[in-house]
């Protein structure tokens, strides 16, 4: 409004009396400002407001959101899993527990997709998880690593078993983290989907890791399913 021409400005003319009446009366009936004088309000109020600047601080974000991208790397797992069983299915042994893990990190990207849904009807307060999603890029970084890896011409079966062993690595702790943010009942579903099932995914794990006769990582595997035991 007070951007616009009015109509008693020089360029407008028509009614300009008519106008400046309406004007009257609207500051008639609005009255006076209010006198600054007085005590001020608490801070941050509209009467003492608080200055603000630019903050590097970080924000939780909505769990909503971190569940989301966790998500997506259950989903790019049950892809490298079956890419990885077409790549070495001259070893059947092996291509069959890549394609049995596949399909786990398949069920557990739809259990995450489910989990938004559990969580809006779960009874009491909701609480964010004390993270904020950027901080999840080095984690993004070394999957990316791991997925380029995959890709690599000459890969030996054991490398692509040691990689496969390490994303598991990468994807228990951030699934133990998510499951202390859920309420119930959704952290007992998850639960139940992913760390319930983890006995039988890391036994499929340890089936491909004798399959392509990788040894030495044996250890590595059951000390997966050991924390995965006791959370």
């Amino acid at each position: 409004w007070a951007s616009f021409g009015k109509p008693w400005d020089a360029p407008v003319t028509y009614g300009k009396e008519r106008w400046r009446e309406h004007a009257g009366r609207l500051l008639d009936r609005a009255g006076p400002p209010p006198a600054p004088a007085g005590p001020a309000g608490p801070a941050g109020s509209l009467t003492s407001p608080v200055q603000i600047g630019p903050t590097d601080a970080l924000r939780s974000d909505r769990i909503e959101a971190v569940i989301e991208a966790y998500a997506s790397y259950e989903k790019r797992a049950l892809h490298l899993y079956r890419k990885l069983a077409e790549r070495f299915s001259d070893t059947p042994r092996a291509s069959q527990q890549w394609r049995r893990m596949s399909d786990a990190e398949a069920s557990h990207f739809t259990l995450l997709q489910l989990a938004p849904d559990w969580i809006a009807m779960a009874a009491g307060p909701k609480t964010n998880p004390d993270l904020k999603l950027a901080a999840l890029d080095p984690l993004a970084a070394q999957l990316r690593q791991l997925e380029e890896t995959a890709e690599r011409p000459g890969l030996s079966l054991n490398e692509a078993v040691e990689l496969t062993l390490a994303w598991e690595e990468l994807e228990l702790p951030r699934i133990l983290d998510l499951l202390s943010w859920l309420p119930e009942p959704a952290r007992k579903k998850v639960s139940a989907g992913l760390v319930g099932e983890a006995e039988r995914h890391y036994a499929d794990l340890l089936e491909l890791v004798k399959a392509a006769g990788a040894g030495g990582l044996e250890e590595r595997v059951d000390a997966l399913r050991t924390r995965a035991a006791t959370a």
